[in-house]
């Protein structure tokens, strides 16, 4: 009995055992070898870096500034009023006594004038100047930057005080007084103030303030006798050159009763009609941007979307379009983000669209004359240039 006993418990051992083992194995399957993909580089595609858009425009501004129309730089006494005259015929009446030194001490030293002159739209596209007011396109007349230092110090107008100036006329039309300024990014826009500009009186003139001093006296002396002719005529604009004004004949050594006044009135007059040439003289506020303008006002107007060709890769550009009918530019700048559009266009008028861009060092243009559609859209195709080819792109 007890044999059985014990074997029975051994049986019952054995098969307990061989289920055990049994679960063992089908609860832990074969150990399947997995690769460590963890030191593995997974090769993903690459996506191009972002232009540097501001880089890219600072780098094509620095470029294109050996373009600009240089500054005209003109000696004016610090210690009395004098005219100073630009190339172009732009005329400006310093009176060191309207101004003061950075630390409100008054001017003393000579003086020295920036000015540069912008009269038409290649002037204009070299300096970078649009004429828009406030997204509004202008008609214009002239661009004109006047500023004054001396001994390397800004000046600037003591408070009521003005700069009074006499432009080129070179239309016709009524034109108003506007003052620009550059935003951050260069771009130019004017503000209309509430002057016009007006035909030159010489009886009126303010310019016509100084005093015949001794040494420019005598040379008058041929206008007391003989004919009042073409040629006596001729002398007296040449001698008038030679002064620069015509305000230095009415001086406090001619009066009313003497024969040469009343000889310089009469060649004054006969040079009046030459004056039609410019306008009087207008005061200005502040130094810096002066503009002749006035609205196009036009209702017919569209937008215009200019682009690149794909294969040209072009990130950022300067892009103008230029009137010559009515000398006005409009500036855009062109980013790959965001496009370039020109907005309230005239609607059938021809103009000119020129485009600048640096790409890897290099500088590439585009010009392309066109006539303005509603809704048009222009695609530009950009060309590796020199210096001289971005003169002739300019050049109108």
């Amino acid at each position: 009995m007890k044999k059985q006993l014990f074997f029975a418990l051994i049986f019952s051992v054995v098969i307990t055992s061989c289920d055990n083992a049994k679960t063992t194995t089908e609860e832990t399957p074969a150990t399947v070898a997995i690769p460590d993909t963890t030191k593995e580089k997974i090769d993903l595609p690459t996506q191009a870096p972002k232009p540097d858009i501001k880089k890219e425009m600072l780098v094509l501004q620095k470029r294109l500034t050996r373009f600009e129309v240089p500054s005209q730089h003109l000696t004016a006494s610090g210690k009395e009023k004098s005219i100073v005259k630009g190339a172009m015929g732009c005329r400006v009446l310093v009176v060191p006594k309207d101004m003061v030194t950075p630390d409100g001490q008054p001017v003393t030293e000579e003086i020295d004038v920036e000015l540069k002159e912008l009269p038409g739209v290649e002037q204009m596209v070299k300096q970078g100047v649009q004429t828009v007011s406030d997204g509004k396109l202008l008609v214009s007349g002239g661009s004109y930057y006047v500023n004054m230092t001396s001994k390397g110090q800004q000046l600037k107008l003591k408070l009521g005080k003005t700069l009074k100036v006499i432009l080129p006329k070179y239309t016709n039309e009524q034109m108003n007084v506007y003052y620009g300024a550059k935003d951050s990014s260069g771009v130019m826009n004017w503000t209309e103030t509430s002057q016009k500009f007006e035909k030159f009186d010489i009886d009126s003139s303010d310019f016509l303030f100084a005093s015949v001093n001794k040494n420019s006296a005598p040379g008058f002396g041929f206008m007391s006798g003989g004919k009042n002719s073409d040629s006596s005529y001729m002398q007296v604009v040449n001698q008038l050159k030679k002064i620069k004004e015509l305000a230095y004949l009415f001086g406090e050594n001619l009066t009313p009763k003497d024969t040469a006044l009343s000889r310089a009135k009469k060649a004054m007059k006969r040079y009046e009609s030459l004056a039609g040439s410019i306008y009087k003289e207008v005061a200005i506020q502040n130094f810096g941007w002066i503009n002749c303008d006035k609205f196009l006002n036009e209702t017919n107007v569209t937008n215009v979307a200019c682009s690149f060709e794909p294969r040209d890769s072009i990130s950022y550009a300067k892009v103008y379009l230029i009137f010559k009918s009515i000398n006005s530019v409009i500036e855009e700048r062109y980013a790959y983000d965001m496009g370039s559009t020109f907005k309230n266009v005239p609607v059938g008028m021809q103009g000119t669209v020129i485009a600048m861009a640096m790409k890897k060092g290099q500088l590439y243009s585009s010009r392309k004359e066109i006539t303005i559609n509603k809704g048009q859209k222009v695609t530009l195709t950009m060309k590796k240039s020199r210096d001289e080819d971005i003169a002739a792109l300019m050049k109108f």
